[in-house]
């Protein structure tokens, strides 16, 4: 990686360059082809909007897989709660089967 000086050095030969060439094509009567600011700011607000609109897809996307497990693991958490009230032969016939636990609950 190159340090600040070398990258100053470097961004100054480079505008030199430039001025070189522009001033040389005045000489000879070119037209120099200027930039037109309008249109480099359309096409930087449309890649902007670009990038937001695939960066949004991808979130969507991306997070909807989620989103769509955790309802489904929230509907079967209901589901299981719902089903869990399932009645014990103590409930039924109301007296406790012949077992250990149950004399000891006496």
């Amino acid at each position: 990686m190159i340090d600040e000086r070398e990258f100053d050095s470097f961004d100054s030969e480079v505008n030199q360059l430039f001025r070189d060439a522009f001033a040389e094509a005045n000489e000879r009567g070119v037209p120099v082809n200027v930039p037109d600011e309008e249109r480099v700011e359309r096409i930087v607000e449309q890649a902007r909007h670009e990038a937001v609109i695939k960066d949004t897809a991808t979130f969507f996307f991306r997070s909807f897989a989620a989103a769509l497990a955790e309802l489904l693991v929230a509907m079967l958490r209901a589901f299981t709660e719902q089903n869990s009230g399932v009645q014990t032969l103590e409930d039924i016939s109301g007296e406790a089967p012949n077992t250990t636990q149950s004399k000891k609950r006496r």
